[in-house]
This record gives structure tokens, sequence and C-alpha cells, in this order.
């Protein structure tokens, strides 16, 4: 049920956490380009690589959101700057844009953080689709639990993060290298410097 609500491009931030950047990469139905950076000297969690985005309207790049820097502050481990994915795939029903970005860390293929942006023509759109996201990973064991303070609404499961905020739904994971388990806490803070953006 899950995979019927979720297309192959939705699925791809958690196959960045769990299968490793390098891997997908490699499987000829992506394009992926380096992006962004970490600026020398950057110490502020909550700076950019870029100027703010003031659009507001959907991104074709989200990698640029959070440098390497950020995400190692977060973490504690270095990353290497964001890969651009598109990887295709059918939207969901109502939407309308999508970015999706991975960090590889720079001595663990293993230890990644992915993230997915998903734009809807309407709040209710992106409500209907995080909801039945929210009630069908019960079912397939991925133990979701609701997480009160990001967006509108979120939750966890062993996979990572999703959260609502008006009509985008955003997606993050980060596993830790020795526990092999997401990290809701690195994920949330990581939610917090992107979610502003989009």
């Amino acid at each position: 049920m899950v995979r019927s609500l979720l297309s192959r491009h939705h699925l791809l931030a958690l196959v960045l956490g769990v299968s490793g950047l390098l891997i997908l990469a490699g499987c000829g139905g992506a394009s992926a380009q380096p992006t962004g950076g970490a600026s020398p000297g950057s110490t502020s969690l909550h700076a950019t690589a870029t100027s703010a985005h003031a659009s507001g309207g959907p991104l074709s790049n989200i990698c640029p959101l959070i440098t390497p820097a950020q995400l190692q502050q977060i973490t504690g481990m270095a990353f290497n700057a964001g890969i651009d994915v598109h990887p295709g795939g059918a939207p969901a029903p109502g939407e309308t844009n999508d970015a999706h970005c991975g960090y590889q860390q720079t001595v663990n293929a293993y230890s990644n953080v992915g993230d997915s942006a998903l734009w809807f023509s309407s709040t209710a759109g992106a409500d209907a689709f995080y909801t039945g996201l929210r009630t069908n990973y019960g079912p397939e064991g991925a133990n979701p639990v609701d997480v009160s303070g990001v967006g509108d609404k979120a939750f966890a499961f062993r996979g990572g993060l999703f959260v609502l905020k008006s009509s985008v739904v955003f997606f993050v994971t980060y596993i830790v290298p020795t526990t092999h388990q997401a990290d809701v806490s690195a994920e949330t803070r990581i939610v917090q410097i992107v979610l502003p953006q989009l």
C-alpha cells in the first residue's frame, strides 16, 4: 500500500539514506550533479549556502538549502556537497513539483543524508498525501510516531521523518553509521533549517 502512495521518485530519499548515494548515482535512471558546498569558516548553523529562497514557490534544487558544514554541526560527521538527483517517475495526485538531494559522508559510504520536497497544488492535496503516508506506515511495520513542533504535522518512522507544511510534504533521513538507525533529533534539526526556505 505504501508503494502505491509513494511513486518511484518519492522512495528515492529512503534509498539515499539506506543504500548509499554512490549506488543510486550509478543506476542509469537518474542524473546526478554536485551542487553547493560549505563556505570556508562557515560556523552558523542557520546560514545557508545561497541567498534565502524568497519566492515561496517550488525549487528545482534543494541541495543549497543546507551545507555540508551545517550537516557536520548536526551529526558530527563530515559530508560531501549535496547531489541533486532527478530520477523521474509519476507524481502523486495533485503534486506540482518535487526536488531531491543526497549528501554522502566523506569517510563512510553507508551514512548519508537524503531529503525530498514535494509541492502540491493545494494544502488539502498535501494533507491528503501526508495522511495517507501516516496511515499506511503503521500496518507496514514502520512504527510511525508523531513528532510535535515541526511544520504543521510530522511523523518519524524507522527510516526517517515526514513533515507537512502548508502545501509541501518534506522528507529527510539520516542513518547513524554506528547504530544503522534513523536519528530523529538530527532529522528534526535538518528540517528546522530547510523547511523555512521552501
